[in-house]
């Protein structure tokens, strides 16, 4: 009877044995999987500071061709504007509505611009 009771620990130490074992290669699978998973979230947080970084950098381009852009507009508008101012100022001096001491609403830079026209006609 002990030497049965004896093989049936025996059995039952060999079967813990052999879970233990199972358990063991069940745990390394596990920690491999981890390790996988740990480098795919690695590398996808890597691809979205990149993708945030090239965006970032695409928001910057975009202000300052924006910024640029508005400054050509504003240089533009300004040339536009003086080249109006001219238009009156040549029209009036076709005209001949413009005399010494009559300069309508024209500032004083626009009367000397306007005598000067009227030099260079002369």
């Amino acid at each position: 009877e002990t030497d049965t009771r004896k093989g049936e620990i025996d059995i039952l130490i060999n079967d813990i044995r052999r879970e233990l074992e199972a358990l063991k290669k069940e745990r390394v699978i596990k920690m491999e999987e981890i390790g996988r998973l740990k480098e795919d979230i690695r590398g996808v947080r890597e691809n979205f500071i990149s993708d945030q970084a090239k965006k970032d950098k695409e928001i910057d381009s975009l202000k300052k061709y924006i910024l640029g852009t508005r400054q050509k507009l504003k240089k533009k508008q300004a040339k536009n504007e003086v080249g109006i101012v001219n238009l009156k100022k040549s029209a009036l001096n076709v005209s001949g509505e413009i005399k010494d001491g009559d300069a309508g609403d024209l500032t004083r830079e626009e009367r000397e611009d306007v005598a000067v026209e009227r030099a260079k006609n002369d």
